[in-house]
């Protein structure tokens, strides 16, 4: 199941850290919005730190206007997605 949120992270990618919107997750997965890629980034490792379930390993799936699709490396459920779903925070 897919949750929509808004919530601040932090994303390393390529060597830099920016500022992003999640804007939905689920267990396997985020959209994630505020960076623009060019082609040719999908399977590329990523880290995602986001208030309450620390850091996180991701890779890119696709990306388009602003909005990536990432992966989560180790599915995210239980109390650590009710915690982000049902509670807020930003990246810290």
């Amino acid at each position: 199941m897919r949750y929509k949120v808004l919530r601040r992270a932090r994303m390393e990618l390529g060597g830099r850290t920016s500022d992003v919107i999640i804007r939905n997750i689920s267990d396997g997965g985020a959209l994630v919005e505020g960076l623009s890629l060019p082609g040719g980034w999908e399977e590329t490792p990523v880290r995602i730190a986001l208030h309450g379930m620390g850091m996180m390993g991701a890779t890119v799936r696709w990306s388009a206007d602003r909005r990536i699709g990432v992966r989560f490396d180790d599915h995210v459920g239980g109390d650590r997605l009710n915690q982000l779903v049902g509670g807020g925070g930003d990246a810290g």
